[in-house]
């Protein structure tokens, strides 16, 4: 199951208050400020279990 069938209605409340559709998948991770998503990192080119890796490196750098 996709994150869009996992929690539609948090899709549709993103896709109003951004103006433009949201696609979110392997390689993709919100950055949070405690309880806030400031903004969000994606990667692609590899396999999926790839990208995945590469952007949790991507957030725990951003962490230190």
């Amino acid at each position: 199951m996709g994150l869009r069938q996992a929690w539609p209605a948090l899709f549709v409340q993103m896709g109003q208050v951004a103006g433009v559709p949201i696609v979110a998948g392997a390689g993709s991770r919100s950055i949070r400020r405690g309880d806030a998503v400031v903004g969000a990192i994606a990667v692609s080119g590899g396999v999926p279990a790839h990208d995945d890796m590469c952007a949790d490196v991507g957030i725990a750098a951003l962490a230190q």
